[in-house]
């Protein structure tokens, strides 16, 4: 079921964001973050991990993906949702992936 995975570059799409739209409160990001069925996570969670990750967030370069170019993220597409961002900070050249997909179980 899903295996192998499949994949057509050609079908990615990034679109840029701000980094006020992606930390935004109730934003997408924080509530797939904290949706995770099994695991309670906190806004204070949410806020705690964001500034470990990212303490500048004005040196963000912001990207937030589709997921219909893999079979990967079938399951929480049908779900729940799923999502894909990648964060590169210009200041700690430093690049970041958060891939989040929800699955009810």
């Amino acid at each position: 079921t899903g295996f192998p995975i499949r994949l057509n570059p050609e079908m990615m799409q990034g679109i840029k964001i701000t980094s006020k739209d992606f930390f935004a409160e109730n934003g997408e990001y924080e509530l797939a973050f904290r949706s995770y069925l099994q695991v309670h996570r906190t806004k204070e969670d949410f806020q705690r991990v964001n500034q470990l990750l990212f303490p500048e967030k004005k040196e963000l370069v912001i990207y937030q993906w589709n997921t219909d170019f893999t079979n990967s993220y079938n399951g929480g597409r049908k779900d729940d949702g799923a999502y894909l961002w990648s964060i590169y900070d210009r200041k700690k050249q430093q690049f970041t992936v958060i891939d989040i997909e929800l699955i009810i179980p």
